[in-house]
């Protein structure tokens, strides 16, 4: 997936090891460029406030466990 020509960028909260690193290789295997993947809300939280200064390094979206 792409925006503007770029891989769409995407932040990934599961507190499930094996589903987590499931859905970042689907993710990545699909052309998603997964920033970050965080274990539980507040990581991701964390992640999500935190950024990066570069700019083409913020996620675009969130993929996250509703039940976290």
């Amino acid at each position: 997936m792409q925006v503007n020509g770029r891989p769409l960028r995407v932040v990934l909260a599961e507190d499930s090891v094996l589903l987590r690193d499931g859905i970042v290789r689907l993710l990545q295997a699909t052309g998603f460029d997964v920033v970050d993947a965080c274990p539980d809300a507040q990581t991701f939280l964390a992640a999500r406030a935190k950024g990066s200064t570069a700019e083409d390094r913020w996620p675009c979206t969130g993929v996250v466990d509703i039940a976290l």
